[in-house]
């Protein structure tokens, strides 16, 4: 390899190793596939060796390609490291925030206090990413991260910061046409909205298999938020948080003494930007605004 490699060209190889393929590594780097191949490639030319393969699985790294990749991971974690270590030491309530949430929580629970979070501090201006997917906080691909269960990893900070509770609900147009359930039996006799087979670990899906047995599903997916508007458009029942009652008044609780575990929130973000002011400032809000939703996330004073 001589003085002329480009140590850019390593993102490109990381990039494809991890997403297995050309559009999945674009993706992640914000270009289009053929800079992947062509960078790639050109890595490889200076590297005088094959790097990667293509399988049904997709892209795979040679043997060659995997020695590289150890050497690129080093110099990726070590640029990181040295990213936060300068990001973290700011501690000015000002710059841009990335949060990333999930699809339910993030329009119809933390959304509607942003408004008060940029009153508070005008000076920081918040990303919201809404995706299943859990991105990066090691590669500062988000800043904080808040999930329905505690992100893992020796250097992420998590704190519990309360539960939602969780329900049977469907749409008043739904109930008038199928009928009101009376009893757990009764739900065998409904449309039900579920998750996919990507999802089927979720406790909800494990709770109502639980209940009912087999589920005469008429529709799945792997977007909470496709399920939630499902339901509302009356197409089924859907199990989803008790707190998207506030934003849609046509839907209603079904059997509320029937309930599944309630689901904690984290927040996490990490160790080396503990001392960020905008971090610090948004962890405070969230867990002050869940403290004070705490009623509404726990589906108390509900419809039924």
């Amino acid at each position: 390899m001589g003085l002329d490699f480009d140590w850019n060209d390593l993102r490109f190889l990381i990039a494809l190793h991890r997403g297995r393929s050309l559009v999945a590594a674009a993706r992640s780097l914000a270009v289009d596939p053929t800079t992947v191949g062509r960078r790639v490639a050109a890595l490889e030319k200076r590297a005088g060796a094959r790097l990667v393969q293509r399988t049904p699985e997709g892209f795979v790294l040679t043997e060659h390609g995997l020695r590289l990749l150890s050497a690129a991971e080093g110099i990726e974690e070590a640029f990181w490291s040295f990213e936060r270590a300068i990001a973290g030491g700011d501690s000015r309530l000002e710059g841009t925030l990335r949060v990333t949430t999930s699809e339910i929580l993030g329009p119809l629970f933390l959304l509607p206090f942003l408004g008060e979070f940029k009153a508070r501090f005008p000076g920081i201006q918040v990303e919201l990413a809404m995706s299943t997917r859990v991105l990066d906080l090691m590669r500062r691909e988000a800043d904080v991260a808040i999930r329905l269960a505690r992100p893992s990893g020796a250097s992420l900070v998590s704190k519990h910061v309360g539960q939602h509770t969780i329900g049977i609900y469907g749409s008043a147009a739904y109930l008038k046409r199928k009928g009101l359930p009376t009893s757990s039996a009764d739900l065998r006799a409904h449309d039900w909205l579920g998750y996919d087979e990507s999802l089927s670990e979720l406790q909800e899906s494990q709770w109502l298999e639980r209940m009912i047995g087999p589920v005469p599903y008429v529709l799945r997916t792997n977007s909470p938020r496709i399920l939630l508007d499902a339901c509302v458009a009356g197409y089924g029942l859907a199990v989803t948080a008790h707190f998207v009652e506030r934003h849609h008044p046509t839907l209603r609780r079904v059997l509320p003494e029937e309930m599944p575990p309630p689901r904690d929130i984290w927040i996490a973000y990490h160790r080396d930007l503990r001392k960020l002011g905008r971090v610090r400032a948004f962890v405070d809000f969230v867990t002050e605004i869940c403290e004070r939703e705490r009623a509404r996330l726990q589906g108390q004073g509900h419809r039924s």
